[in-house]
């Protein structure tokens, strides 16, 4: 005997979620998955542990589209329970699978699974029996999720703390590649020099001002020209952008012209030598 799924009109290219009811509504459902389907709900039905496989048989096979076109609609109209009820359900029996039988007893609510649940499966014995110990301290003596959890937290070890990854930024907005931090974390190193440069031309300014008697030998304009030189050119090396062309990578940089092979840009080159659309591209590439 077969019975034939229930039919409906949809547009054939609406989506993926109505393409696959229109494949398992034109299904024919033989007896024997009809059998299937109520072999496994009377397992669930009748056991609060051992459901896990028949709920993982129910949405692998799509059984309950015998009745039902979505999970959710199954789980609602047939059970009663939401999809999220029914994985806390098989995460109670997936959790009790994974225990030795001296201890499986301890663990009688989904409550007390799901506190049992993070803690490694190796270690799972050795929780349950602390947590039984301090339950013996309580009047009743059950072991609940409290229990579990105040001995979960003294037998297993913390997680360490995961350290998150420090980002560093170029001028430009764009990310700097770790092979290159320690070029642009030496910024202050140039940084330095400019500065001692700038102080020369605030000397040679002030000396020329007061026209003070020890520096009258010294030529203050050729002197200031070539000062400016040389702030110009050491500030090249004051990285400012990873470069557009290899970017920064290891394996491009090298025999990049650009950036003669260190991978970083300094601004006057960003500035006058980077065509504006690179500049775009870049531009774009941050704001993602």
């Amino acid at each position: 005997m077969a019975v034939h799924g229930r039919t409906r009109t949809a547009h054939p290219a609406t989506n993926s979620r109505w393409n696959l009811m229109n494949e398992m509504t034109e299904h024919v459902w033989t007896q024997a998955e009809i059998q299937e389907k109520h072999h496994h709900e009377k397992i669930i039905q009748t056991n609060i542990t051992g459901i896990s496989e028949s709920i993982e048989v129910l949405k692998r096979k799509k059984l309950y589209m015998i009745e039902y076109d979505t999970w959710e609609e199954y789980c609602t109209g047939h059970w009663g329970w939401t999809p999220q009820r029914i994985s806390q359900l098989v995460d109670f029996d997936v959790v009790v699978k994974t225990l030795p039988e001296k201890v499986k007893q301890l663990v009688t609510t989904e409550a007390s699974a799901r506190a049992l649940k993070p803690v490694p499966a190796a270690q799972r014995p050795k929780v349950l029996e602390q947590a039984q110990k301090a339950a013996q301290k309580d009047s009743n003596g059950h072991v609940n999720a409290r229990h579990i959890s105040e001995a979960a937290a003294k037998v297993v070890p913390p997680k360490p703390k995961e350290t998150p990854k420090q980002q560093f930024f170029d001028k430009t907005g764009f990310e700097i590649p770790e092979n290159l931090h320690n070029l642009f974390l030496r910024t202050p190193e140039v940084m330095g020099h400019l500065q001692n440069l700038s102080a020369i031309r605030a000397m040679l300014r002030r000396v020329d001002e007061t026209r003070d008697p020890l520096w009258l030998p010294v030529n203050k304009s050729m002197t200031g020209s070539q000062v400016d030189q040389l702030y110009a050119e050491i500030k090249q090396a004051l990285p400012y952008a990873v470069c557009i062309y290899c970017q920064g990578r290891d394996d491009t940089m090298t025999h990049c012209t650009a950036c003669k092979g260190r991978g970083v840009l300094s601004e006057h080159f960003w500035r006058t030598a980077v065509p504006e659309e690179l500049k775009s591209v870049r531009d774009k590439a941050n704001k993602k």
